[in-house]
């Protein structure tokens, strides 16, 4: 009686829907979950890529009722725990508008029984859930050419066409979940193969090097035979993932490029000369190359998502050129359903871009002044310091300056902490520095360290990275921070409170 009241109040909810609703019901027996974790993958959806893309769902009564607004056939993930063994599972389903599904699981001894029914079943049998899953490449990282590479997922993309063949035969899905199958067979060893190659020069180092035309012929020949660039290939959560780690591998590799080959790196993508390229090339060597790599492979639908995407990961990383990324973004995409997310973000790039420095940021930019952390102890003799060994050229830096700068700021506002930054390796980036100091409003004293300093100061303290956070007593010992990256902010004002009392 539940299951039919529930089946009926779900159909009068797609109705007022008018089709563009759909429903997962998920149901959990003899076993202890508290809650689902949903993630859209339509990772090209403006408000999916911008703003709400994961979120948890409460059980009630051992079950939840999920809705979702849809435009189209979309792939939605559900997580769930058993909490007594601590057995986590995924479940992927294709949902489209008007789609009614009750999932259920139930534990019977140490095996788990799913079963899928409703409106839209066709596309959710568990017999398809493995071709969802990424393969297992670990044994293959040590190998310097691509071959077995290249087997295993050649082998494992044919068990993924007979599952496919399999299932369309048994359980008739609909023509738009085939066409989707199909397209992620065809495309599943070309994501797999790329990702795989961009780890290899850590996995396999010196000897990858050396083979490392081989391994980028067989990936242009895979890209060549499968066009990145097909917009109906958006559609594939693994894909669309894929496509802006593609672009950021391309990135590195340019980057390899303009060092081996200087003259026709300039020429082909700045087109000027090595001089001119250089200044181009070195004032953003993130977000510009990236939209030239966007317009050259790229265009239509698929260009539109990338740089979406590119000025999505600007927001909590390095800010370089966005509003004219934006306004280039504007005029090739005028109606761009990304633009309204974008533009309160690019406001804001505006604002903090015209900030000018002020007498509460106090730089040192030479760097023969201070050779030495003692050289740089004395100076703040007396005082209680946090230092931050940072890098204009460094992301995870920025990253914390940005989450973590105003609200230490903040607490010790009425308080007697000294704030020193040490720019390290970016005696060539001046220009850089002195913008990117008010754009973070990050007052306090600014050290444009030499390599001798930086290597001073990180020896002295056993720092491993950039961010290294340092905490100065007054009485001139140091010591490192107890949170490093990413910070706790909770631990290290602790640590701070405790120099500062120990004045």
């Amino acid at each position: 009686m539940k299951h039919l009241f529930l089946m009926i109040f779900l159909s009068g909810q797609l109705l007022h829907a008018m089709g563009q609703e759909a429903v997962i019901v998920a149901r959990f027996g003899n076993m202890n979950v508290k809650q689902i974790e949903v993630l859209n993958n339509d990772y090209s959806n403006p408000e999916v890529l911008f703003k709400k893309r994961y979120w948890s769902a409460p059980l009630r009564e051992g079950e939840v009722i999920q809705k979702f607004s849809l435009a189209k056939p979309t792939f939605i993930v559900l997580d769930y725990e058993d909490v007594t063994i601590k057995k986590s599972s995924r479940y992927q389903f294709l949902l489209t508008p008007g789609d009614s599904l009750l999932f259920t699981v139930n534990r019977q001894q140490a095996d788990y029984s799913i079963t899928v029914t409703g409106r839209g079943s066709e596309n959710n049998q568990p017999a398809i859930q493995g071709i969802y899953n990424s393969l297992d490449l670990k044994s293959y990282a040590r190998d310097s050419l691509p071959e077995r590479v290249l087997q295993a997922l050649s082998k494992q993309n044919d068990r993924n066409k007979m599952v496919t063949h399999a299932y369309i035969d048994k359980y008739k899905p609909t023509q738009a979940f085939v066409k989707l199958l199909q397209l992620h067979n065809r495309y599943f060893p070309v994501w797999e193969f790329i990702q795989f190659k961009g780890q290899q020069k850590f996995s396999a180092g010196e000897a990858f090097r050396r083979n490392q035309q081989t391994w980028q012929t067989e990936e242009d020949a895979l890209v060549a035979a499968n066009p990145l660039n097909d917009p109906q290939v958006l559609d594939i959560p693994d894909f669309v993932y894929f496509l802006p780690m593609y672009v950021f591998r391309k990135k590195e590799s340019l980057w390899e490029e303009s060092h081996k080959n200087p003259a026709s790196f300039y020429k082909d993508w700045y087109h000027t000369s090595e001089q001119e390229g250089k200044k181009l090339f070195l004032s953003d060597m993130e977000n510009d190359l990236q939209e030239r790599i966007i317009n050259r492979y790229f265009h239509g639908q698929t260009a539109e998502f990338l740089y979406g995407a590119l000025l999505k990961s600007t927001m909590n990383d390095k800010q370089e050129s966005v509003p004219e990324i934006f306004e280039r973004f504007r005029r090739k995409f005028p109606n761009s359903a990304y633009l309204p997310y974008l533009e309160p973000y690019v406001k804001t790039v505006k604002e903090q871009e015209a900030r000018p420095l002020t007498n509460k940021m106090v730089l040192i930019e030479n760097p023969d002044s201070l050779k030495t952390f003692d050289d740089l102890l004395k100076l703040v003799k007396g005082k209680a310091v946090l230092l931050d060994m940072w890098g204009t050229w460094c992301s995870p830096c920025r990253q914390e300056i940005q989450e973590n700068s105003a609200p230490l700021k903040e607490y010790f506002k009425d308080k007697e902490l000294s704030f020193v930054y040490v720019a390290n390796h970016d005696q060539a980036n001046i220009e850089k520095w002195e913008k990117l100091i008010p754009y973070y409003s990050l007052t306090g004293l600014h050290i444009l360290a030499s390599p001798g300093l930086t290597k001073d100061i990180m020896d002295k303290v056993k720092g491993t990275g950039f961010p290294t956070y340092i905490v100065i007593k007054p009485d001139g010992s140091y010591e490192l921070a107890r949170s490093q990256y990413p910070m706790k902010r909770s631990v290290l004002i602790k640590q701070l409170e405790e120099a500062l009392s120990s004045k």
